[in-house]
Formats: C-alpha cells, sequence, structure tokens
C-alpha cells in the first residue's frame, strides 16, 4: 500500500462513512499494487498476451524464413525452365511446317490421277532393249 499516494489514502480514510469509498479506495491499491499507474504490467494478463505474441512473431519469422528458402529453389527452377524453352520451335516455324504439310497433302490428292498413271507405266532401262527380228 505505500505505493498509493498519501493524499488519496487520507481523502478516502477520512470519509468512513461511505463503504463505497472503502471499495473505491482498495481499487485504487490494488491498480497500484498491480503497476498499473507506472507503466508496469500493463494491467491484468499482459504477461501471457505478450508471451502469446512473441510465440507468433516467432512463427512468422520461421515462416518467412522457409519463404525465401522456397524463392530462391523457385527462381533456380525458373532459370532452367527459361532455358529448355528458349530452344523449342516458335509459333511461327510450327504454323509454317503445318501450312507446308496441308500443300502437301493437297497437291498429292489434287494430282493423285497423273501421280498413278506416272507410276504404272514401265520404266526406261538399258537392259530392255528392243529387238530386231
Amino acid at each position: 500500500m505505500s505505493d498509493v499516494p498519501q493524499k488519496i489514502r487520507q481523502v478516502f480514510a477520512d470519509n468512513d462513512t461511505r463503504d463505497d469509498a472503502k471499495v473505491l479506495l482498495k481499487r485504487v491499491e490494488a491498480h497500484f499494487n498491480r503497476g498499473g499507474s507506472d507503466g508496469g504490467s500493463g494491467g491484468d494478463g499482459m504477461e501471457p498476451r505478450v508471451a502469446k505474441l512473441e510465440a507468433g512473431v516467432a512463427h512468422i519469422e520461421r515462416d518467412v524464413t522457409e519463404l525465401r528458402t522456397d524463392m530462391r529453389d523457385v527462381r533456380d527452377r525458373l532459370a532452367k525452365l527459361e532455358e529448355r524453352v528458349s530452344h523449342l520451335p516458335g509459333k511461327g516455324f510450327i504454323v509454317s511446317v503445318v501450312i507446308l504439310a496441308l500443300a502437301i497433302i493437297t497437291g498429292l490428292i489434287a494430282f493423285q490421277s497423273r501421280i498413278e498413271a506416272f507410276v504404272q507405266q514401265p520404266a526406261a532401262s538399258s537392259m530392255d532393249q528392243p529387238r530386231v527380228p
């Protein structure tokens, strides 16, 4: 009770007839004894709340460290992927090859009868000399 200012104790001690003054005095003394006015503990349950916050911050720090490691791994994988993709054919090349293939197939279909006639002709060779009778 020595923490309670002397003036406050004297005012409430002189007023013995009022019960609420005694109750108020006890509340003020309890408040001062807890360290509520000097910025000490900050009231009931402050220490557990601070400990919980500190534990939460520890988890956050661990998670941020893991994220940094993961991001470093992602950066490495992205560089490898970019290197692999750079060797793939581009869209223009693929479109050109498809158009060329379609043109060849269309030409084969359009000239199918002429190709068949050409293939069915006997080939001229030097071994097959016409005989003179």
